[in-house]
């Protein structure tokens, strides 16, 4: 029995180790398919992974999450330190501690963290946009912007963190998903 392959297969050929495409088709036995199936299989068996530096644990939702506790992880993009100081504002008017995070920690790196991106106007700061993990799940977006023409200010920035803190408190973010016995339950 003979099979044809389709152009995209890659195959190593004798070519001092390189890999070669082969042309529109190519003509090979049943035999030969089969025997670079089973060594292509038994290479993969063998691997084994670990989770990554992100990895987010199965049970992430399920664990309690510390609002009194905030982690803001730093945007390198963003080189304003007046909007860090709003942010630090709303999390203290929020009745929680402010902890610095840098950028390549990850946001499992504490129960609650928060990101944020800007979106300026020339020298106008026209939206901020945060970003919530709990447990290193993302769980809530929300972008704030001025009533207006006018810009985006401090004011407006400490009182949008502490909204976003407060929501998340009340859980008007997160949708767990149910369990078996739940669902038999649901009208």
């Amino acid at each position: 029995m003979r099979h044809s392959l389709p152009l995209f297969v890659v195959f190593p050929l004798k070519s001092h180790g390189k890999l070669i495409m082969l042309g529109k088709t190519k003509v090979w036995s049943a035999s030969a398919l089969s025997l670079g199936l089973v060594a292509l299989l038994s290479g993969c068996a063998g691997v084994q992974t670990t989770p990554g530096r992100y990895h987010i644990a199965s049970d992430a939702l399920k664990k309690p999450v510390d609002y009194t506790r905030v982690c803001v992880l730093e945007n390198p993009a963003v080189k304003a330190d007046v909007l860090i100081e709003a942010i630090q504002d709303g999390i203290n008017a929020a009745e929680a501690t402010y902890v610095p995070l840098p950028a390549g920690a990850g946001p499992a790196a504490c129960s609650y963290t928060i990101s944020y991106d800007v979106l300026y106007d020339g020298r106008v700061l026209r939206s901020v946009s945060f970003f919530t993990f709990e447990n290193g799940v993302p769980i809530y977006s929300a972008r704030g912007t001025p009533n207006g023409s006018s810009g985006v200010t401090f004011d407006m920035v400490s009182r949008y963190v502490q909204l976003v803190i407060e929501r998340s408190k009340q859980g008007r973010s997160r949708v767990l998903p149910q369990d078996e016995a739940q669902k038999g339950n649901t009208p």
